[in-house]
């Protein structure tokens, strides 16, 4: 298999072999984790309730409490990312 073509290429292709692994991205497991935590899972929460107010309402947003749960998230998944870069 290449993982160019050659019309484009500006250098030689390089070759992948078939029994390489698959790279996983590890933040996607990581962020799993932290959106089970209670800290992150009360933000959710939180999220989640002014969604069904907004949707009964027919207007306004939620745009900080999502903010809010997705940096919540991020924080967390960043302490454990950082100790799997290579």
């Amino acid at each position: 298999m290449r993982t160019c073509h050659e019309e484009y290429a500006t250098g030689p292709c390089l070759a992948m072999s078939d029994e390489e692994e698959e790279v996983v991205d590890p933040k996607e497991s990581v962020d799993t984790k932290c959106k089970a935590t209670k800290e992150c899972a009360k933000l959710l929460i939180a999220y989640e309730a002014c969604s069904e107010r907004i949707d009964a309402k027919g207007s306004g947003q939620c745009t900080g409490q999502y903010l809010d749960y997705v940096g919540c998230v991020d924080n967390c998944a960043a302490h454990g990312l950082f100790g799997k870069l290579k």
